[in-house]
């Protein structure tokens, strides 16, 4: 028990630090949707998914913010001063190497603080309970997508696809986007959607239902997953993994790297249909719809960062019509620029 209490201390302070992120991140990320908002049709997607990086920034690095109205004076408990107690409290766990308990002065600081008193019995309270919980759900949701991904990379790795024709139009699709990195294909049909997959090992994932398409759908769909690649949302994609785990206890952190993963795909579509014409950009969004409806296991296609729901479909399709109109702009950024 008293190992487990040791535990619930050392981890207490990146715990509430955590917290505070993900208390900063919220503000910063529901800014960045009020922003999205008002320069809807306004902007490409390409500079909305570049915005979204101050996001996932203040996910990973602490953003201190100095003002009169403090982020912790939302909260009841105040986790500043939790803090505080947590730091100087591991410290005296160093030097003497066991659970001891805070000192008199520390408890004087803020009367509103719980901290642990003198009684075995109130010695782990919530506050010291909560940082156990948060890592215990940070493992079990770590070790669930570390098996899944290592069980789909087993059935997968020696899966590799033969075929002369679809080869060349990959190899098409990789020189209209200037890719010169071998990138394998791989025929399975656990992921039934088209997708990028692997970091170091890239690979396309297709199914018998993206074989049946036309020559030219299928180059479509590679144009999509190969400007995934020239995007680096495979690399994207394992951070927003690992950030929900880490986050996993902050509804709205989720719901807003859900949206992170919506916008990427807008992102995507701009970049693969960015040189083509209004005919081929029509062709490809037939493509999008035909793919919407192949059903696929919703736990993967969110691991491998695709967006399957019609909505988002929807936004998609209007957002490629909209592919011409920033192009002129930029043309225009380009000259006075000059």
């Amino acid at each position: 028990m008293e190992n487990l209490i040791y535990l619930c201390y050392k981890i207490e302070p990146i715990f509430y630090k955590i917290v505070y992120m993900s208390i900063v991140a919220s503000i910063i990320g529901l800014s960045i949707l009020i922003i999205r908002k008002l320069l809807k049709k306004k902007i490409s997607s390409k500079w909305i998914s570049r915005i979204w990086i101050i996001f996932l920034i203040s996910l990973i690095i602490p953003i201190q913010v100095k003002s009169s109205i403090s982020v912790y004076s939302l909260f009841p408990i105040n986790l500043q001063k939790i803090e505080e107690i947590s730091v100087v409290r591991n410290n005296l766990l160093e030097k003497n190497n066991e659970v001891i308990e805070v000192s008199a002065d520390l408890e004087n600081k803020e009367d509103n603080i719980i901290v642990p008193n003198k009684s075995k019995e109130s010695s782990f309270n919530i506050i010291v309970f909560l940082p156990l919980l948060w890592l215990s759900l940070i493992l079990v949701s770590s070790l669930s997508c570390l098996i899944t991904y290592i069980s789909f990379e087993l059935k997968i790795r020696k899966n590799i696809l033969e075929n002369e024709e679809i080869e060349n139009i990959l190899n098409r699709s990789k020189e209209k986007l200037n890719i010169n990195r071998k990138i394998k294909l791989v025929k399975q049909n656990i992921i039934k959607m088209p997708s990028i997959f692997g970091v170091f090992n890239v690979r396309i994932l297709i199914s018998d239902n993206i074989l049946e398409l036309s020559n030219k759908e299928i180059e479509y769909i590679f144009l999509h997953e190969l400007s995934h690649y020239k995007r680096k949302d495979n690399i994207l994609n394992i951070l927003i993994t690992i950030l929900r785990c880490v986050y996993i206890f902050n509804p709205i952190v989720w719901l807003l790297l859900n949206q992170v993963k919506k916008d990427l795909e807008l992102a995507t579509d701009e970049l693969a249909m960015e040189n083509e014409n209004n005919e081929i950009q029509k062709e490809y969004c037939k493509t999008l719809v035909k793919i919407s409806m192949i059903n696929s296991d919703r736990f993967l296609i969110q691991t491998m960062c695709l967006s399957d729901d019609k909505k988002n479909l929807e936004r998609r399709i209007d957002n490629i019509k909209l592919v011409d109109k920033f192009k002129k702009k930029k043309k225009i950024i380009t000259i006075i620029s000059c």
